[in-house]
């Protein structure tokens, strides 16, 4: 998460600690650009962006980058 907050340090950035956390943000407010860990604490990554393209209206559905500090390039 830190390095990603410094690649975006330009950027409003708003981080979420777990899936739930991070469901509850997205519920309150609209982002740009969803940054995905593959391993949430709590949630799959995959299972969060279920969600997000299950809950969320097409139009307020952010971008998505799904990454993971475990799995090789």
């Amino acid at each position: 998460r830190q390095l990603v907050r410094g690649v975006l340090a330009d950027c409003d950035c708003d981080e979420a600690a777990d899936g739930s956390a991070a469901w509850r943000r997205l519920e309150a407010d609209r982002f740009d650009l969803l940054v995905l860990d593959v391993n949430l604490p709590g949630e799959i990554g995959s299972s969060l962006l279920d969600r997000v393209r299950a809950g969320l209206p097409e139009a307020a559905q952010p971008r998505v980058l799904m990454m993971s500090g475990e799995l090789s390039p």
